[in-house]
């Protein structure tokens, strides 16, 4: 009863191995999300994920809760690579039609115990028009800033990077936060219409400006600044009782990405089953 005040509440957490070609192999990741609804339509998060250990390195119960409690974040032997931060989406009705806002801010480094260095995520979203038998068009914009420090006294080439874990919060060339990778801002909006059979159509236009201080090598999505506009259209149902995904991806030119230039289109077909 005496958490009765944060209303309905939710925790999640996993612990991991990441790869062995790394500079640290084998190195653990661990993260965890906090969220609660105190208030009706209102929902808060803390998020934390942190990179600790590995082949060569300490993984006793004590490196653990140093990184866990946010201590050594660059301590020799102990240091561990983390990311804090948090999270709050609040759901409301305009002139009687579902709506929200949401805000983001993510810490690459630690200051004092806390989050610092904000990467940051604000949009918003509404039900434009509802039809009576249960069909509805619904449009979003949102804002996404992956240089640590967008918040203010920007850090390039830090964000999802650390000192110790060079290969950082990457798993085989892929960011685990962001698709975009670090130092990047993308702005959207979309259209998304969906039928009371639950069935989806979704439009979203994006504007990239990728790796925008331009160091090759810290972004693996661009070794260079790049600014490109990105459409993305899809269409969702359930087929076989599972959730069918088929979509289209176009940008208006090639992406230099470490691994080779990357096509302008993209197809993409994808079935999952939950049980």
């Amino acid at each position: 009863k005496w958490l009765s005040w944060i209303g309905p509440w939710q925790f999640e957490t996993f612990i991991g191995q990441m790869e062995h070609s790394r500079v640290v192999p084998e190195t653990k990741l661990t993260g965890m999300r906090f969220s609660m609804r105190p208030l009706s339509g209102l929902e808060i998060g803390l998020s934390r994920m942190m990179q600790w250990g590995g082949k060569g390195r300490s993984e006793n119960l004590s490196t653990f809760w140093q990184s866990l409690s946010s201590q050594g974040e660059n301590d020799g032997d102990n240091a561990g690579n983390q990311l804090a931060g948090f999270d709050a989406r609040w759901a409301f009705d305009l002139a009687g039609l579902p709506s929200a806002v949401w805000g983001q801010m993510i810490g690459e480094d630690e200051a004092g115990y806390m989050p610092s260095k904000f990467m940051a995520q604000a949009g918003l979203e509404s039900v434009v028009w509802q039809s009576p038998e249960g069909h509805f068009l619904g449009a979003f914009f949102e804002m996404t800033d992956t240089t640590a420090g967008a918040l203010g006294g920007t850090h390039p080439n830090t964000a999802y990077s650390h000192s110790v874990y060079q290969t950082g919060l990457r798993h085989r060339g892929r960011a685990l936060a962001a698709m975009y990778d670090n130092d990047t801002r993308v702005v959207s909006t979309g259209l998304s219409w969906q039928r009371s059979d639950g069935s989806l159509y979704r439009a979203a236009l994006s504007r990239l400006d990728l790796n925008r201080d331009g160091a090759a090598g810290g972004n693996t999505v661009s070794q260079m600044a790049q600014e490109t506009y990105q459409l993305d259209v899809y269409h969702q149902r359930i087929v076989f009782e599972g959730r069918l995904k088929l979509g289209l991806n176009l940008r208006n030119e090639h992406l230099q990405s470490p691994q080779g230039e990357l096509e302008k289109a993209t197809f993409y077909l994808g079935w999952d089953w939950r049980y």
